[in-house]
């Protein structure tokens, strides 16, 4: 099954493109930062339809980034 979701790719300056794709392919972005360094797939930023991609096997992108810290 394929559903609506939203790319941000780096060539868009504004605006959204939205494409289908996997729900398995589509997070639902809970982390500004991360979105941006790895420019991923996101559901549409509306708390109902997030609630809804995450029924669909969407999941929270800071759950799927590991984040270490290095101190030299």
């Amino acid at each position: 099954n394929y559903f609506v979701a939203e790319s941000t790719k780096e060539d868009e300056v504004m605006g959204s493109k939205y494409i289908l794709e996997s729900a398995s392919n589509i997070f639902i972005i809970d982390d500004s930062i991360a979105q941006q360094t790895f420019s991923c797939t996101g559901a549409p930023s509306e708390h109902s339809l997030e609630e809804f991609y995450n029924s669909l096997g969407s999941k929270h992108l800071s759950k799927s980034v590991k984040t270490r810290w290095l101190y030299e």
